[in-house]
């Protein structure tokens, strides 16, 4: 390896330290309308849970018995949730990438269809079948034909439709042997701890296309972290490229925050803190102008952040933030929708003239009847008359 080719694998390992998928949608009403039903769902849930609860340990109080529910080993839930899972039959033949479902078409898992898609709940397909599922719903791997040599991640459906009769024949098995006292306690151990999501591996072979598929499939389970990604640029060799790349993982960044799969607040957070770093990577090597540049896009970094906390529709992407006409035309719409202290922060931010937004507002203050206000807002915009009798 020359000097060179470990600069490009830390810029794209930096890249991926920021990398999220996320379907490309607009935020909308519905999306709140959703969030509700989902809340209602599971509020209706639990008092379906705590009614069948109580009407099935009455007897059991009226018998002597505990009233407390029996818990379920992880065999036992597995099993259960085996019995609804096997309804779904997998295609006779693993369906090829291109054939896959599309990000863009579901908004939550395709097996429990409970679990939303989020920055941090990210899609995964299955391989066996193409589907879009959860981390939760997807923790089995297996070899699928077509696919390369090493266990590929499938769905937690295609595994138990796979698996049905080797999955038998264990429960046979362990049947025969659940008298003995040591299986009552290995079972009582198995329902005290938690289950653990199984471990990745990440290998690289001789095939280089192997490898090549390997490396698209590759993520940071923390990402996306700043942190990570301003370590590993730390290790390059040119300052400078870093600094460029910084700003242009926040021009990325900022396209996604008016995603409703993204938290914007996270995201500005972490833009600034790119921005920050870079800053700092222009200073050891004495690059004045790219300070200046660095120091421009901190400032509508705080614009983007000033909308995000105010919950605005609209939160344009860095790029368009950058050209005068596109704040002006943003600072129109808020004096439109009434959103006047917004403005006037967008304004001072900027470097706009806050006088027509003070202006605006203390007019709006006035048909309103509140003088005082309405005093306080045009005196910022009104000057006072030159009198040429004084001279």
């Amino acid at each position: 390896f020359t000097v060179e080719d470990i600069d490009n694998l830390l810029l794209k390992y930096a890249a991926m330290a920021l990398h999220f998928p996320c379907a490309s949608r607009e935020r909308s009403r519905s999306d709140s309308v959703i969030s509700l039903q989902d809340f209602l769902n599971q509020a209706v849930g639990q008092e379906v849970v705590q009614t069948s609860l109580s009407a099935e340990t009455c007897p059991a109080i009226a018998l002597g018995t505990s009233a407390f529910p029996v818990p379920q080993s992880p065999r036992e839930r597995s099993q259960k949730r085996t019995k609804g899972n096997m309804e779904f039959v997998p295609p006779e033949k693993p369906p090829a990438k291109k054939d896959w479902v599309p990000d863009e078409t579901e908004v939550a898992c395709m097996v429990c269809k409970t679990e939303r898609f989020t920055m941090f709940n990210r899609r995964h397909h299955c391989r066996r079948c193409g589907r879009l599922v959860c981390s939760s719903c997807s923790m089995k791997k297996m070899l699928i034909e077509g696919c390369r040599d090493n266990p590929v991640r499938v769905c937690n459906q295609c595994y138990n439709f796979c698996t049905k009769g080797s999955e038998e024949e264990q429960s046979d098995q362990t049947e025969t042997v659940a008298g003995s006292p040591s299986s009552d306690a290995l079972a009582f151990a198995s329902m005290l701890q938690l289950p653990r999501a199984p471990e990745l591996q990440w290998k690289l072979t001789l095939n280089e296309n192997e490898n090549e598929l390997e490396r698209s499939e590759f993520y940071f389970r923390q990402a996306p972290s700043a942190s990570l990604c301003i370590a590993l640029l730390e290790q390059h060799s040119n300052k400078v490229t870093c600094g460029h790349q910084l700003i242009e993982h926040c021009r990325k960044l900022s396209r996604s925050l008016s995603n409703p799969e993204v938290d914007a607040r996270l995201l500005t957070d972490i833009m600034k803190q790119l921005l920050f770093s870079g800053k700092m990577m222009f200073v050891k090597v004495g690059r004045s102008q790219d300070l200046a540049l660095c120091d421009s896009y901190i400032s509508k970094v705080d614009v983007l952040k000033i909308l995000v906390a105010a919950n605005y529709k609209y939160v344009p992407s860095l790029d368009e933030i950058q050209q005068p006409a596109a704040v002006t035309r943003l600072r129109n719409q808020l004096l439109e929708a009434e959103y006047y202290q917004l403005a006037v922060e967008v304004s001072t931010k900027s470097g706009l003239d806050p006088t027509g937004v003070w202006h605006a507002w203390g007019m709006a203050c006035l048909k309103a009847g509140n003088l005082s206000s309405a005093r306080e807002k045009l005196s910022r915009c009104l000057k006072i008359p030159f009198d040429l009798n004084q001279l």
